[in-house]
């Protein structure tokens, strides 16, 4: 009996060992961080670990997640920080944090985006904008509106899903909506030779826009509809992909002919939460808005305002 309860031990108490360690491994939880540091944890409201989402303490420093959604920041001085936390397809989440004589633990609880096929853009010989507009399971949706932001030209989709929207060369955002369906942004750009073709699958919502988008949108068409084009630019995503500049901090420069450095904090997705554009992978944008010394809402210690709106 005593053989067998040693055959017993020899054989699972090794795999208790490695299961506790790598249980204590995967744990982002570990006591109390020591003073200087703050670390945490960011996961989806499921409680599932989101790794791979950037979270950046103050205007100066940004991490990324590990695979147990865990990360860390030492060296932290004592004062108020706002620490943002945002990876695509999640709600960026911004907190407020003291840092005194003890460490700081922080939990984001990001929440999902309503999943969506990405849009499909070519290109067309008429100038403007032609396109199809379905849902997730490839059915025509008829009625949907399809509006160019700020510049006052909208139509609704046809009993195919089809539509027209005449736009004259330039980038513009376009915002696809149907009552019972996420809306969806997309960035398109018209050139002087060729339109543009999209086919645009929207997934199905309970609800529709949030109030923050909402306002964001609003202020938004406020915005392009009084922009001088002379001190002002608007990016898409691809053209922020052509363009041989990978610093977006650059590319606003370039934008708003005046000097983008780290004072500049960008507006993401309408507000209220910012960044710092060198944050941000220009990979993981969607449409960028531009604005000189004349821009609405221009800071204080910045001559340009940069709005960011990132890829779902």
């Amino acid at each position: 009996m005593l053989r067998i309860w040693h055959l017993v031990a020899a054989t699972f108490f090794p795999m208790l060992v490695a299961v506790a360690a790598a249980a204590q491994q995967s744990s982002p939880l570990q006591g109390r961080p020591p003073p200087g540091t703050v670390a945490g944890v960011v996961v989806d409201t499921a409680g599932r670990a989101i790794d791979s989402a950037t979270v950046l303490l103050g205007a100066t420093r940004a991490v990324v997640s590990a695979a147990n959604g865990a990360f860390r920041f030492d060296g932290v001085r004592p004062g108020r920080y706002d620490i943002v936390a945002r990876r695509i397809g999640l709600l960026p989440q911004r907190q407020s944090v003291v840092v005194r004589d003890s460490g700081v633990f922080v939990r984001f609880a990001l929440s999902r985006l309503p999943q969506s096929l990405p849009p499909a853009i070519t290109t067309a010989t008429r100038i403007g904008l032609v396109g199809v507009v379905a849902d997730t399971a490839h059915r025509a949706l008829t009625g949907a509106t399809v509006d160019a932001i700020g510049v006052r030209r909208r139509v609704q989709t046809d009993s195919l899903g089809g539509f027209f929207l005449e736009l004259d060369p330039g980038s513009y955002m376009i915002r696809f909506a149907r009552a019972g369906y996420a809306d969806q942004l997309v960035g398109v750009r018209i050139s002087q030779q060729e339109g543009r073709r999209v086919v645009i699958w929207m997934s199905p919502a309970s609800r529709g826009l949030s109030n923050r988008l909402a306002a964001g949108l609003f202020d938004m068409n406020r915005r392009i509809d009084g922009r001088r084009k002379s001190t002002s630019r608007l990016f898409t995503a691809e053209e922020i992909a052509s363009i041989p500049v990978n610093d977006l901090e650059r590319l606003a420069t370039i934008g708003g002919g005046q000097l983008v450095d780290d004072r500049c904090l960008a507006v993401i997705d309408g507000g209220p939460l910012k960044a710092p554009l060198w944050s941000f992978n220009p990979n993981e944008v969607a449409f960028l808005e531009v604005y000189g010394s004349i821009g609405v809402g221009r800071p204080r210690d910045c001559p340009t305002s940069v709005y960011v709106w990132l890829k779902k």
